[in-house]
This record gives structure tokens, C-alpha cells and sequence, in this order.
């Protein structure tokens, strides 16, 4: 499965604004290292994009690699790296099917709206992903709860065709099936003002019509996020 474009490689400025006002309370990284303590563990950004969270990471793991295909996106990382040099974050250039890294070499995998996106179709880079988890180890995978909350209304709205009333039974039903429990999280996407709010949400809601975007409740929408976690067997003899 190649990378799908984002509309952010194209926008930098907003990219890097929703990424500010997505989830602003860090209860994301929160949740995971609740799952994974980070501290001292070597840790892989799949789809790391600019490197927002990347640098994050690097903050308390001993060694972040971000993964990240898109070229234009990669520009952004290495752009976000000149400007703050990280001497723990090491960018790759691959996507997630074919990791340039040895085996067992990870302790924990992070993939924040990227790539698992709960059907076969990511499979080919679980299983690499798998490969280069150390035992004991974890990935753990950021996805929507359109079922529920404000983004979750919004995703339904513009995109009823794929956020269907299935969609998230679809999704748990696959994760299970791969290993993985879910963990449900509330956070926000707070904008920073009404005027920038259409610009922002465009960039995941590219169809989002003016008549839904009035209909937004405020700038404080609640966005209902899953948190799936799986963690590579140790072996025994």
C-alpha cells in the first residue's frame, strides 16, 4: 500500500497549526505511555510527517527514528530538524512496508493517524513492523472514533460513504483479530479562531461545506479517538 498524499505537504503553515490545536492537552502521548513507558527506549514515528511529534518523542525516549515517504513531507522533517537539531531523532525515508532497520530493534511503534488504517490493505506493514519490534515490545495505532463526538459527527456528515454506522465495529473486529486491544480516548481539536477554522478542517475534510462548517458547534470540538495496542509475544522455550 503506497502513502497517501496529505494535504498538510502542500500547506505547511496550516499543517503545522491543526497539529497545534489537535489534541493540545497531550492526552494521546498520555495514554500511550500509560501502555509503553518510553524512558530510555528506542522508538519508531511511522508516518511521522513534519516531525511534530517526533520531537516530542525524542524527549523522552533514548533514540526516535521517524519514518516518512513522503518527499514532501520530508522536507518539512528536515527543515524542522535544521532549525532544532535532535541529536537522538534519526529521519528515514521509507514508508511502513519496508523499514530500513534491523530486527527486534524497537521497543515501542507509534502510528498517529498513518498508514493502519484497519483493513487488509495494511497488513504487508504490520507484519514489517512486527519485524522490527524487540519481544515485549509494542505498536500502538492513533485512530478515529467517528461513532462518537463532534469530529466523529463531522466525519459522518461529510463522508457517510466510509464513516458508515460499521465502521467502528469494522475496525475493532480487524484489530483483534491482529492482536491488538483498544483503549477509547477523549480529546479536543481546539481552533484558534473561526476565521482559520474552515482552512484547518479542510485539510482532513476537504469537502466540508460552508453549511457544515456553521453548523460547528464552537472552536472547542470534541474528537473520540481509539488507541490500539499490541504487544510482540516473548518467546520461551
Amino acid at each position: 500500500m503506497s502513502f497517501l498524499p496529505y494535504p498538510g505537504a502542500s500547506d505547511p503553515s496550516s499543517y503545522e497549526e491543526l497539529l497545534a490545536a489537535s489534541d493540545p492537552d497531550g492526552l494521546i502521548e498520555r495514554c500511550i505511555y500509560r501502555l509503553v513507558p518510553p524512558h530510555g527506549s528506542t522508538l519508531l514515528d511511522i508516518g511521522a510527517g513534519s516531525g511534530y511529534h517526533a520531537l516530542r518523542y525524542a524527549q523522552r525516549a533514548a533514540r526516535v527514528y521517524a519514518l516518512e515517504p513522503d518527499p514532501r513531507m520530508l522536507a518539512q522533517l528536515y527543515r524542522r530538524l535544521a532549525a532544532l537539531p535532535t541529536p537522538n531523532l534519526s529521519v528515514l525515508a521509507a514508508g511502513a512496508e519496508d523499514i530500513p532497520l534491523r530486527d527486534a530493534s524497537i521497543d515501542l511503534a507509534i502510528a498517529r493517524f498513518a498508514y493502519f488504517l484497519g483493513t487488509p490493505a495494511c497488513l504487508p506493514g504490520l507484519a514489517e513492523v512486527r519485524r522490527v519490534l524487540a519481544p515485549g515490545s509494542s505498536l500502538c495505532v492513533v485512530d478515529y472514533d467517528p461513532s462518537r463526538g463532534d469530529i466523529g459527527a463531522l466525519a459522518r456528515a461529510v463522508y457517510p460513504a466510509l464513516f458508515g454506522p460499521d465502521y467502528r465495529a469494522e475496525h475493532d473486529i480487524f484489530y483483534r483479530a491482529q492482536g491488538f486491544s483498544a483503549h477509547p480516548l477523549d480529546t479536543v481539536l481546539r481552533l484558534p479562531s473561526r476565521a482559520s477554522a474552515g482552512r484547518l478542517l479542510r485539510l482532513d475534510f476537504p469537502h466540508i461545506s460552508a453549511a457544515q462548517l456553521a453548523a460547528l458547534p464552537g472552536l472547542e470540538l470534541s474528537c473520540c479517538l481509539l488507541v490500539y495496542h499490541l504487544k510482540k509475544s516473548i518467546k520461551t522455550a
